[in-house]
């Protein structure tokens, strides 16, 4: 195991359950010492019951990095407002910046509002709610502008607005950062991409020198998207034990380990904490309840389910009770024609349309398949309440002719008219290829 910003104690649990532990072994478990390394980066491995651990050399350059927390009142708008203020004068001489925002909703408004205010510069916008092809567009503009090759002249006055997404794998390199706040690890995931590679570092302006990371904080209250999404309780523990700064990457290992230490103190105890912290544990026992549901016993079980074929039909209800996240459910989009043909998206592909009444070939299929999205936790409660469960599933069914391909079989395909909108259960979904899927009450559209 390759823990960066992994906590000792859910680094412990981990190992615990992969060596078969019992509860009260694994309790011991996590007090001993090879559990609660905090090197960074650190390879942990077991030898039969014996756990090893090797502390890896890392040859980057420290960076000192100063925390700012943004105040500003609740409502979006000032936000983007003290975002705005923050951007435009840190980019007065160029350079590039990231935003990194908790939901996509938020992403999207910050996106719109920045290319509306901020007309001299290139905003970017990366989220997980485009098609692949456009995904995979956004992330290769994002490495030209802001990549490890990119030069003076690419990042100059470049804003990327994304969500969790890009501080993942994505290896490209800002001069400045904001960001919501989010639990201590995450954070620490985020700051990687600031000041990531010292070949820059000669092209930054004066203004970027020193790495700096502004976090959005509404006063003492938490933004409602990031509460729902990683609970109160780790976000009021981030924020209290939040430094002025941090060396990169020396003090993450503390860091998140005094985040995910329910025993290490808050300097200022917040209000609400404790309620919060029951919260937590209740959604905690939840999550591990709701999975116990869906667990497989035995390799003979898994056996039995994989020859039998004997799949729950339900599988997107399944799927969320095993998986500590939102629900969500994955649909093909693609578009009418006014011939009453589909198609894929106007700018993808080679003009080729499909019947409802064939079969796509397995190529075809395969075409058709890249075209997936997932529905956002609050649309598919939204529909659902209007239309049930099982209306849903039947407004985005697949042709009965498609449900005879063995690429396609089970999915579900969302169709959109030619101006890519659809209108399903008093709601309004729409595609546009930069900024992603949306969606919002027909009456406010109006």
């Amino acid at each position: 195991m390759l823990s960066a910003t992994l906590p000792a104690a859910r680094r412990a649990d981990f190992l615990s359950a992969y060596l078969n532990q019992s509860a009260r072994a694994r309790k011991r478990f996590r007090e001993e010492k090879a559990c609660q390394n905090q090197a960074y980066p650190i390879l942990t491995w077991t030898d039969a019951n014996r756990v090893c651990q090797q502390a890896i050399a890392y040859d980057g350059p420290e960076k000192n990095v100063r925390l700012t927390i943004m105040q500003h009142d609740e409502t979006l708008e000032d936000q983007v407002k003290a975002t705005i203020e923050v951007l435009s004068d840190a980019l007065q001489d160029g350079g590039c910046a990231a935003v990194v925002l908790n939901t996509v909703q938020r992403a999207q408004y910050f996106s719109e509002t920045l290319k509306r205010v901020m007309p001299d510069s290139k905003v970017l916008l990366l989220h997980s709610r485009f098609v692949i092809s456009d995904r995979l567009e956004h992330e290769h503009e994002l490495l030209h502008c802001m990549g490890k090759k990119s030069g003076a002249a690419q990042r100059d006055r470049v804003i990327i607005v994304g969500t969790q997404v890009i501080e993942q794998s994505l290896d490209f390199d800002a001069d400045l950062m904001i960001t919501d706040l989010c639990p201590m690890d995450l954070l620490m995931q985020r700051i990687g991409r600031l000041h990531r590679h010292a070949v820059h570092d000669t092209d930054r302006p004066e203004r970027m020198k020193e790495p700096k990371c502004y976090i959005l904080c509404a006063g003492e209250n938490l933004e409602r998207g990031a509460e729902q999404i990683y609970g109160g309780y780790l976000l009021m523990r981030t924020r209290a034990l939040l430094p002025e700064s941090a060396v990169i990457p020396v003090d993450i290992p503390r860091l998140v380990n005094q985040v995910y230490d329910e025993t290490f103190p808050l300097p200022v105890v917040p209000e609400g904490y404790a309620e919060a912290r029951q919260r937590d544990l209740q959604k905690q026992d939840q999550l591990r309840h709701d999975a116990e549901a869906f667990r497989i016993h035995s390799p003979d079980a898994l056996f039995a389910t994989l020859l039998t074929g004997s799949i729950p039909s339900d599988d997107e209800h399944a799927r969320a009770q095993v998986r500590a996240g939102s629900m969500s459910m994955d649909v093909l989009l693609m578009m009418r024609q006014a011939s009453g043909a589909l198609s894929l998206l106007p700018w993808i592909g080679t003009g080729k349309t499909w019947s409802t009444e064939d079969v796509p070939s397995d190529e075809e299929a395969r075409e058709i398949l890249a075209q997936r999205i997932s529905l956002p936790q609050g649309l598919i409660l939204r529909l659902e309440k209007m239309l049930t469960w099982e209306g849903l599933q039947d407004r985005l069914a697949l042709p009965t002719s498609w449900e005879n391909s063995r690429w396609l079989k089970r999915m579900h395909l969302l169709i959109l008219d030619e101006s890519l909108q659809a209108a399903i259960g008093g709601i309004r979904i729409s595609y546009h290829r930069d900024i992603g899927l949306q969606w919002e009450k027909e009456r406010e559209m109006e």
